[in-house]
């Protein structure tokens, strides 16, 4: 499965890279102190904020690697998500609440106050090593994907993704990642809603009883219950 994008699907992949380093460069012309550049000046909408979020944890593992386990054996991979709403009440109820009354930059000035400078410096190295991690996952998911329809390197498109995000992010700071997720949630919201119309229509249009057969193979079932 290879070379099968055709040159304008190109071009729109080349577009939306040149369009992520032009909001990059666009915000780094408001982003003058280290407020602006962190907390986008505590300025940015509370939905934007919303959809960014969403965005940022809503990664190829999500939109490639958790469908295709479910549709490779179950639903079992929706059960971390179920998660998500409890933990998000808890954060949204009394952490943020607190995080804005006591204006700080970054979560890591908070626990060198309360714990130290070792602290900080644990916290700080420990969500390093684990984002090194998960974003190696996640190019390295994103560009396989890619790498089936074009004839490029795996390792090159792995490059080229990472160094497009590290531009538009060190130039524009939490504004352009916040409004770029906020594209980026678009995209993939819509994406999401057309696979959904067009894999529906393509199941229901035909007496072949899929939703049976998954039925019965418990295509639909969360696990097993047993420790």
């Amino acid at each position: 499965m290879t070379g099968y994008l055709h040159s304008i699907d190109i071009a729109v992949l080349f577009l939306y890279a040149a369009v992520l380093l032009g909001m990059g460069a666009y915000y780094f012309r408001k982003s003058k102190t280290s407020t602006q550049f962190m907390v986008a000046d505590r300025s940015i909408p509370a939905w934007a904020a919303g959809l960014a979020v969403m965005s940022a944890y809503t990664s190829s593992i999500s939109y490639i690697a958790t469908p295709g386990k479910a549709f490779d054996d179950n639903w079992h991979p929706l059960i971390f998500s179920l998660t998500i709403p409890p933990i998000a009440f808890i954060v949204t109820k009394y952490v943020i609440p607190y995080y804005r009354k006591m204006k700080m930059i970054s979560v890591y000035q908070f626990l060198e106050e309360r714990l130290g400078a070792y602290g900080r410096i644990y916290a700080a190295f420990s969500f390093i090593l684990f984002m090194v991690g998960r974003i190696a996952v996640i190019l390295y998911l994103s560009s396989l994907l890619l790498s089936s329809f074009m004839p490029w390197n795996l390792a090159a498109i792995i490059v080229f993704i990472g160094v497009i995000t590290i531009i538009y992010t060190m130039l524009g700071g939490m504004e352009a990642v916040i409004w770029t997720d906020v594209m980026q949630s678009a995209i993939m919201i819509i994406g999401i809603l057309f696979c959904a119309g067009a894999l529906s229509v393509a199941v229901f249009s035909k007496p072949d009883f899929l939703i049976q057969n998954a039925f019965d193979a418990h295509k639909f079932s969360l696990g097993s219950a047993d420790f």
